[in-house]
């Protein structure tokens, strides 16, 4: 009778150690993705999840992405998306960029995955890029013919991203520079009438150049957009001299024009000075001969044939200035 009370005193002990052990399992272990990750064969241990949770880890989306990439046939390692996402990572950018370019048989490393996320790109937009080609354009650009006329182009370039050399590799900016350059120096000592006749000669030359080399992109096609002859630097030159020469013609006009009125400014000047100097004569003679007849050397009869003989040449300087004034006219 002791035997079996003892007995079962031990099973009921046992017991509640087992509950006790179930409750604190169900309380400190987040339950519902343990058995998430048994039943989805991407097995997560419990106190696994139980360190994420007590570091402050997302643990519910990380197993959700874990779960994702196992179920897709990717072996991720558990640690390291742990870490990645503690780095400021993605785990949806990383996840669905490697699921589909597994899908779409392309090449990409989680390693590599890991870095583009954390440069902020997106994965799947990039591998995107890796199967369907992308058009980029140059923009208008201007070059001169030898027969000296400005050729304006529009180039555009299919292109593919390689993933291989993408995070080190060189990009649009320089793609589009090295296309510029090369049609550039493909037309030079063209006429511009051969150059809008075989653009497209120029865009293949390029193609084969290997313009894409240590880029992260293959170039598939360079076409041209558009090309047309913009201004006449020819026309233009002897337009700017014609000007030059107009200009210079009316600067010598107005320096001439300037020349006379200074000459007759001048001549206006004398005639003013020999007015005065006559006038200050006449006031002069006026005066002695008044000091003269106060004085009694002079007569009223010689003052009056003085006086008239005044008048008279002042009437002779004054029909000589009309009659030459009516010449000059």
């Amino acid at each position: 009778m002791l035997g079996i009370t003892g007995f079962g005193i031990f099973g009921i002990v046992f017991g509640v150690i087992c509950i006790i052990a179930l409750i604190l399992f169900c309380v400190l272990v987040p339950i519902r993705e343990y058995f998430k990750c048994l039943f989805s064969s991407a097995r997560i241990g419990a106190f696994r999840l139980r360190a994420m949770k007590v570091r402050g880890l997302p643990y519910k989306m990380i197993s959700e992405w874990y779960i994702y990439a196992k179920k897709s046939g990717l072996n991720l390692p558990l640690d390291e998306l742990e870490v990645h996402f503690a780095s400021g990572g993605n785990l949806q950018n990383v996840v669905l960029g490697l699921v589909q370019a597994k899908n779409a048989c392309v090449s990409l490393s989680f390693d590599t995955a890991k870095a583009l996320d954390l440069e902020g790109r997106d994965i799947k937009q990039i591998v995107d890029e890796t199967i369907n080609t992308r058009v980029i354009s140059t923009g208008e650009f201007r070059t001169v013919s030898i027969d000296n006329k400005e050729i304006i182009f529009e180039v555009n370039i299919s292109i593919k991203t390689k993933l291989d050399n993408y995070l080190k590799g060189l990009k649009e900016d320089t793609i589009i520079s090295r296309v510029k350059e090369s049609i550039i120096c493909s037309v030079a000592g063209e006429e511009s009438g051969d150059i809008v006749k075989n653009a497209d000669v120029f865009t293949k030359t390029a193609l084969v150049k290997k313009l894409d080399k240590d880029s992260c992109f293959k170039i598939v096609d360079i076409s041209v957009a558009s090309v047309k002859i913009g201004k006449d630097y020819e026309y233009e030159k002897v337009l700017q001299e014609n000007e030059h020469r107009g200009q210079m013609q009316l600067i010598e006009i107005d320096r001439e024009r300037a020349q006379a009125q200074l000459e007759e400014q001048k001549l206006k000047n004398k005639v003013q000075e020999e007015k005065l100097r006559r006038a200050k004569l006449e006031s002069d003679m006026v005066e002695k001969v008044n000091n003269m007849v106060e004085e009694g050397k002079m007569d009223m009869v010689e003052y009056y044939k003085l006086q008239n003989l005044m008048a008279d040449t002042n009437m002779r300087n004054s029909i000589l200035s009309s009659l030459t004034t009516k010449k000059d006219a």
